[in-house]
């Protein structure tokens, strides 16, 4: 099913590679079933609401800060550093699942 779908050669499973033809059945991912459904629909809300969030914060920022007092170069510099960081935390979030925690516990550390 992810070979054909999405033409990759390798599933992960487990944290370990093996080509998806060597799976066995219960190894393999069932696209039809419900949880598998669930999952993608849960995963596309999400981002989702992510991107409504970050592009309405990082739109509204800068306005909102000229309203606060400051100035024009101020606000633009604090909403650049916020563009930077947003595009920067990923890169520390994966650094910490790859080398300390594993992703299952950075998601729920850096979710909470």
């Amino acid at each position: 099913c992810l070979e054909r779908v999405w033409m990759l050669p390798d599933v992960v499973c487990d944290d370990h590679a093996a080509p998806y033809s060597q799976l066995t059945a219960d190894e393999k991912v069932d696209c039809n079933s419900r949880a598998f459904q669930d999952a993608c629909i849960f995963i596309l809300v999400i981002e989702l609401v992510e991107r409504l969030c970050y592009y309405t914060f990082a739109g509204s920022q800068e306005f909102f800060l000229e309203q606060l007092g400051y100035s024009v170069q101020q606000s633009a510099g604090l909403n650049s550093a916020f563009t930077t960081l947003c595009y920067l935390w990923p890169l520390v979030g994966g650094y910490m699942a790859d080398t300390f925690w594993g992703r299952y516990k950075t998601i729920v550390f850096f979710a909470s």
